[in-house]
C-alpha cells in the first residue's frame, strides 16, 4: 500500500514540475521559426504558444499513462521531458530572434521542428491512451466516451491544421487522386508481406506473439464501443501518425535528405507499434517494419500525405472493422 501511495505522489509531482515548466517556458515561444514573419507576427504567436501548451500538457498526460502501466526505471527521465521541452523551445524562441545568419536559423528550425514532432507524438498518444486508460478494467460510461470522442475529433483537426498550416500537407481530392496507383501497390505488398512474413517464420517452427500494443487494443476493444475502436484506429491513427512519420519526417527534419527519411520514417513507425513492451521481440519488429517501410516507400514516391493516410486508412479501417464488427 506505502509503494502504491508513493508511485501515485510522484507520478502527481511529475504533472505538476511539467505543467510548472509549461507555464513559465512555453510563452516565451512567440514566434515559428519555419515561418519567415515569426519576428513580428505576435497574433499568432499566442495561439501559437497555446497549442504548444496543449501538447505539452498531452505530454505530461501520456507519460502518467506510460509510468501507470509500466517501468520504474522511466520514472527520473520522463520526469525531465516537459521541462527540457519548455528550455529548449524558449531556448530556440530567444536565439531565433536575436540572430539572422542562414545557417543558425536552419539549424534551429530543425530543432523546432524535432520537438513540435515530439509534442505531435505527445497528443498523438495522450489521443488514443486516455481511452485505453478507462477502458482497461470496465466499460466506458456515456460520459467517457463523450470526452473521447470530443477529444479524438479536437486531436485530428489540429493535426490537419497543422501540417497545413506549416505548408507540407495539402488535403486535396487532387492529390489522392494523383496517387491512387501507389495506393494500390502499397496495399497489395501489404497484404503479401502480412501472408508471407508468418509463412517465413512457420518454416522455422516459430509464430508471431500478440505484441503487447495488440494486446493493450484488444483489452480496450472489450469494454468500448466498436464504432469509437474503429474512429480511433482508422482515422486517427492514420491522420497523425502520417503526419509525424511521414509528412514531419521528410518535409521538416530531412526534406533535402530523402533516403535518410526514408529509413527513419519507417524503423520510427515501427518503434511507436513496439513501445508498449515488445521492445526486444524480434518476431513481432517483422511485421512492423514491414509495415513501416512500405508506407514510407509509399511517401517516398508521392510526397503527398493524402496517398499514405489513404493507405493506412484501408488497412486499419478493413482490420479493424472485420475485427470489431463481424470477428
Amino acid at each position: 500500500m506505502n509503494n502504491f501511495i508513493s508511485r501515485r505522489i510522484f507520478l502527481g509531482l511529475h504533472l505538476i514540475i511539467g505543467l510548472l515548466a509549461d507555464l513559465i517556458f512555453i510563452p516565451v515561444l512567440n514566434m515559428n521559426p519555419i515561418s519567415s514573419s515569426f519576428k513580428s507576427n505576435y497574433s499568432s504567436a499566442l495561439l501559437n504558444s497555446a497549442l504548444i501548451l496543449l501538447t505539452f500538457f498531452s505530454l505530461s498526460i501520456y507519460l502518467f499513462i506510460v509510468l501507470f502501466f509500466h517501468y520504474q526505471l522511466k520514472y527520473l527521465m520522463l520526469l525531465l521531458v516537459p521541462f527540457v521541452g519548455g528550455i529548449v523551445f524558449s531556448a530556440l524562441a530567444f536565439v531565433n530572434a536575436n540572430k539572422a545568419e542562414a545557417a543558425d536559423f536552419k539549424m534551429n528550425a530543425k530543432l523546432w521542428a524535432f520537438f513540435s514532432l515530439l509534442g505531435l507524438f505527445a497528443l498523438d498518444q495522450s489521443s488514443a491512451s486516455i481511452f485505453t486508460l478507462w477502458a482497461f478494467k470496465e466499460k466506458l460510461t456515456i460520459w467517457q466516451i463523450m470526452i473521447d470522442l470530443a477529444f479524438l475529433s479536437a486531436t485530428i483537426f489540429y493535426f490537419i491544421y497543422w501540417g497545413r498550416n506549416r505548408g507540407i500537407t495539402k488535403w486535396s481530392i487532387k492529390n489522392l487522386l494523383a496517387s491512387k496507383w501507389m495506393i494500390l501497390l502499397g496495399l497489395i505488398l501489404m497484404i503479401v508481406w502480412s501472408l508471407v512474413y508468418p509463412a517465413i517464420l512457420s518454416i522455422f517452427n516459430l509464430n508471431i506473439p500478440i505484441g503487447d500494443n495488440q494486446a493493450l487494443i484488444n483489452s480496450a476493444a472489450a469494454n468500448t464501443p466498436s464504432w469509437l475502436m474503429w474512429l480511433h484506429l482508422a482515422i486517427g491513427a492514420p491522420v497523425m501518425e502520417e503526419t509525424i512519420f511521414r509528412a514531419g519526417i521528410y518535409e521538416l527534419l530531412f526534406d533535402k535528405q530523402p533516403i535518410i527519411a526514408f529509413f527513419t520514417s519507417a524503423i520510427s513507425f515501427a518503434a511507436l507499434h513496439m513501445l508498449n513492451g515488445s521492445l526486444l521481440d524480434w518476431r513481432v519488429w517483422g511485421i512492423y517494419l514491414g509495415m513501416g517501410f512500405i508506407l514510407s516507400g509509399v511517401y517516398y514516391k508521392t510526397r503527398k500525405i493524402e496517398s499514405t493516410v489513404s493507405l493506412h486508412f484501408l488497412w486499419n479501417g478493413v482490420w479493424s472493422y472485420l475485427s470489431f464488427f463481424i470477428g
